[in-house]
């Protein structure tokens, strides 16, 4: 099981009177915070060209059967967006923590969404599937056959995406804390 603590993200903004405005204005024009936290509610009022198009996200992970992928800070994911519209397999790696902020490795591929199914429903189906990044994890990590690998749980979440003064904010809202993963 993969357990680490929470992280906080911090978002430093150099013009503070411009903050400090902002926090007044949403104050003033806030109508429902019940449904909102304070940094979603400030979002809102930076959003100038928000993607409407919010993403659901379905997250598996998986490790090797002995812990390989885990032991040198590795772990496999499959993710699937909109239900199954897209499917991506991605090799986590060489995860360190830089200021309480997670920094990892990615390396990653599209997957046919059914075949990304068929492995969720049981993962030693991983080692049959042909992939780059499945065969990176056979070379580096030494995870071989039918009972290498190992579910080891999930989550979903829903993705949205502002812009505000050139760059992306994204806001992950968390929908269900975990899933169990098939042995």
């Amino acid at each position: 099981m993969l357990r680490r603590k929470p992280s906080n993200i911090e978002v430093k903004i150099e013009d503070k009177e411009e903050l400090e405005e902002a926090r007044r204005s949403n104050t003033a024009n806030a109508t429902n915070t019940s449904n909102n936290s304070g940094a979603a509610a400030l979002i809102h009022q930076f959003d100038r060209a928000k993607d409407f198009s919010s993403k659901a996200h379905q997250n598996l992970f998986f490790d090797g059967a002995g812990g390989e992928l885990s032991a040198r800070r590795a772990v496999i994911r499959v993710r699937f967006f909109d239900d199954d519209a897209r499917c991506v397999v991605s090799l986590k790696a060489k995860a360190i923590l830089v200021n309480g902020v997670s920094r990892v490795e990615e390396d990653e591929e599209d997957l046919d969404p059914k075949i990304g199914r068929y492995c969720v429903a049981g993962p030693g189906k991983l080692d049959s599937v042909e992939s780059r990044v499945l065969r990176r994890v056979k070379d580096e990590f030494g995870v071989v056959g039918e009972k290498a690998y190992v579910g080891l749980g999930g989550f979903r979440n829903l993705r949205s995406v502002y812009e505000w003064k050139g760059l992306k904010l994204k806001r992950m809202r968390l929908i269900l804390v975990l899933e169990p993963c098939k042995r």
